[in-house]
């Protein structure tokens, strides 16, 4: 076998090992040109920085837009409207207490304070009761009424 008819052997970059690299440089710039290089790359980047800035903003307000229009149409017609009354008592007391409802109609209570609402809910119910229950225990209709109740 010839060894002229072999193919010749490459190294790890794809080269044979007579192939040489083109070193050759590019002309080199002034100084003055280097400058002037610089603030054009300056200058378009600035632009595509402006451009990019305009194109961020624009999503932002689309996609809030959405974002309002699909957290409104996911309340009923009744919660609408009394978040509106919300609103219109908060806008009464403004300065006095803290927004119950945010810009987007949403409420803004925390969980302490959805506890604190549960518990004085609760607490007024359970007074309001007491004193049903004692002002009706005069009447003989609410007695009989106990009495058919207590059975069983």
């Amino acid at each position: 076998m010839n060894h002229r008819n072999c193919p010749r052997p490459f190294n790890f970059f794809g080269m044979a090992p007579n192939d040489t690299i083109d070193t050759a440089r590019p002309r080199s710039l002034s100084s003055h040109e280097r400058m002037e290089q610089a603030q054009t790359d300056r200058k378009s980047a600035e632009n595509e920085i402006g451009d990019l800035e305009k194109a961020l903003t624009q999503a932002r307000e689309r996609l809030l837009a959405a974002k309002r229009r699909y957290d409104q149409e996911e309340l009923s017609h009744g919660q609408l409207e009394r978040r509106r009354a919300i609103r219109s008592v908060q806008d009464a007391a403004k300065g006095f207490t803290k927004p119950l409802v945010s810009e987007d109609g949403h409420l803004t209570l925390t969980n302490r304070g959805a506890v604190w609402v549960a518990i004085g809910s609760g607490l007024v119910y359970y007074v309001l009761r007491l004193i049903l229950r004692d002002q009706l225990g005069r009447y003989d209709w609410y007695k009989l009424l106990q009495k058919k109740s207590d059975r069983y």
